[in-house]
């Protein structure tokens, strides 16, 4: 509670062959207490690589879903952490009951992926605070995924760019959003 989350920045490669993730999120918070460590969420099945914040390195520790970050914050300050992870992320047992990732194939034996997480919230799969109390302002979603998918997702579609094989999507959210609303939904998509 000693901090309010004002824009998630989140940039995701999905990698179907391997069921893998590799992202960095980028978060803009204002201090509403004097502080000496932020937490955010995130499940231990998904690996930190580094922290940052306000640009220069952090330390951390990543352990019973939550990464905690000894830093000395003033009330009223604002400040920007940025988390590199990766992984497996948990795959949803039951969607969309249980949550998670779901990696399906197309009749063709395209990959179908799509994430829920209302239940358990959307640090199964992406550094947040994950709480309801605190919603973000607003949020930019970079998912590069292979070229033949289409990535939909929250927001207004800023961008579309295919490069190297791959394809790179920008949604734009504009509009407070609760974490756990966040969602993917990717496959071979026709956009009509």
């Amino acid at each position: 509670a000693c901090f309010d989350v004002r824009h998630y920045t989140l940039q995701l490669d999905i990698r179907p062959k391997t069921r893998e993730i590799e992202g960095q999120l980028s978060m803009r918070a204002d201090a509403t207490a004097k502080t000496s460590t932020i937490r955010l969420d995130l499940e231990n099945t998904l690996q930190v690589r580094s922290v940052t914040v306000d640009g220069k390195a952090a330390d951390f520790r990543h352990e019973n879903d939550k990464i905690q970050i000894p830093v000395a914050l003033d009330t009223g300050s604002s400040f920007q952490v940025e988390v590199k992870y990766g992984g497996k992320p948990r795959v949803a047992p039951r969607p969309p009951w249980s949550g998670g990732f779901t990696w399906k194939q197309t009749k063709a034996g395209l990959p179908w992926i799509a994430t829920t997480c209302q239940g358990e919230g959307a640090d199964i799969w992406w550094p947040c605070k994950d709480h309801p109390s605190d919603k973000p302002d607003g949020m930019d979603l970079h998912i590069s995924v292979p070229a033949r998918l289409y990535c939909a997702t929250n927001g207004k579609l800023v961008s579309n760019t295919k490069k190297a094989g791959k394809r790179h999507f920008h949604w734009r959210v504009s509009t407070p959003i609760s974490n756990y609303c966040v969602a993917l939904n990717i496959a071979p998509y026709k956009v009509l």
